[in-house]
């Protein structure tokens, strides 16, 4: 049994051979996958499954995400005959000449956007093998470039010269209360590498600016965001007086909250992850529900939710009668389960990934999965085998 790993956003198998991918068992969830015409054969033997873009490119090419930059000082010293494949954002300089960037004989792949200054856009243009994105030209200072997470409110929309073109790097969040007018005058195009939120009043304006290599959510006005994972309990919900909640990350609520209490505190939920109650509110919850696709997880007693842990079948043992159990990202079991190593927990919900070391122990759990949400269990070679997850570039 081989190598497994699971969220990855670039498979990189441009130098990829036989040899190097003869230990991969399984691929899940491939943002992006690159390869050359080379070694195109070696796609199928891999067993990648979601794959949500495919490119093939020439060999021996430079690898680089995020942001990069193409000025006087890089032509310089760039070698001739290099091709650099870009995931996410090119900006060529305005201190570029036609000259110099004609006299090099580099090349570009793209998949995301390229700033240019309108004079050079012929040129640029003929430095693309290939492209999967929108060439933008702009006039006089360079796009301003924002690293990390950018909460966009009126205050910053002062410090902006109008027509600025804003590329965001990151995580932007356009303010609620942001002034529409100035929003317009100040920014002529937003473009981002990575994720937006903003407001459904706010649409139709943000969307004629915008151009996005990665995901946007959508925030219905007057709901309050919450941007990390909430735990509910009968004091926190006091804070809550009929308001309506967004969330892209998990809920989970108490077996102290009342119906009356989760009534009383919420609206509206308009949730893009899962909730996790108390048997008896579900019906609560379903009414308040916005997103109509939502999921809802219903346990009898109490919980516990595991993120990335190693456990042994002490622990299950451990464990209160009616527990349930919701792995989140990645649980290991070290040892082999018997039935009376789990005969009291109530349930286990898959919202991520177990890995066992035995088909026996993968038997006795599936028992106890009623509810499952992305997650699978995965047996093991040996003791020392893992899933590597949440991988930026995994290069073959």
């Amino acid at each position: 049994m081989g190598k497994k790993y699971s969220n990855v956003g670039v498979l990189n198998l441009i130098q990829a051979t036989e040899e190097s991918i003869q230990e991969i068992e399984k691929i899940n969830n491939v943002g992006l996958l690159v390869y050359s015409q080379k070694n195109a054969y070696l796609v199928p033997k891999l067993n990648v499954k979601n794959i949500g873009q495919t490119i093939m490119v020439e060999k021996n090419v430079k690898m680089a995400n995020g942001v990069y930059k193409v000025d006087s000082a890089y032509l310089k010293i760039v070698d001739d005959n290099e091709t650099v494949f870009i995931n996410g954002a090119v900006i060529v300089n305005v201190d570029v000449t036609l000259e110099e960037l004609l006299q090099k004989n580099i090349t570009f792949i793209v998949n995301g956007i390229i700033y240019s200054p309108s004079h050079l856009n012929g040129a640029i243009q003929s430095k693309l093998l290939t492209t999967n994105g929108t060439l933008v030209s702009y006039e006089g200072p360079e796009p301003k470039l924002e690293n990390g997470n950018l909460h966009l409110t009126t205050g910053y929309l002062e410090g902006l010269r109008e027509g600025t073109n804003l590329l965001v790097n990151g995580i932007i969040t356009i303010d609620e209360h942001v002034d529409l007018t100035l929003l317009k005058e100040k920014i002529a195009r937003l473009d981002i590498n990575g994720t937006i939120r903003y407001y459904d009043f706010q649409q139709p304006l943000i969307s004629g600016k915008l151009g996005i290599n990665g995901n946007q959510n959508i925030i219905p006005k007057g709901y309050q965001v919450l941007s990390t994972q909430t735990h509910l309990n009968k004091h926190n919900i006091k804070r809550y007086k009929q308001q309506s909640i967004y969330t892209t990350k998990p809920i989970f609520i108490d077996s102290t909250i009342t119906r009356e209490g989760l009534n009383e505190a919420f609206s509206s939920i308009h949730s893009l992850s899962y909730i996790l109650c108390p048997e008896g509110t579900e019906d609560i919850l379903f009414e308040k529900l916005a997103n109509l696709e939502n999921e809802v997880f219903v346990y009898v007693k109490n919980y516990i939710a595991v993120k990335e842990e190693t456990w042994f079948s002490t622990n299950f043992k451990q464990l209160d009668p009616q527990t349930t159990i919701i792995i989140q990202d990645q649980l290991t079991i070290n040892d082999t389960l018997t039935h009376a190593d789990i005969d009291h927990i109530s349930e286990i919900i898959l919202a991520g990934d177990i890995l066992v070391v035995d088909e026996t122990t993968k038997v006795i759990l599936k028992k106890k999965i009623s509810q499952s949400f992305k997650g699978e269990i995965h047996v093991l070679q040996d003791h020392d085998e893992q899933i590597a997850t949440n991988i930026g570039e995994l290069v073959l």
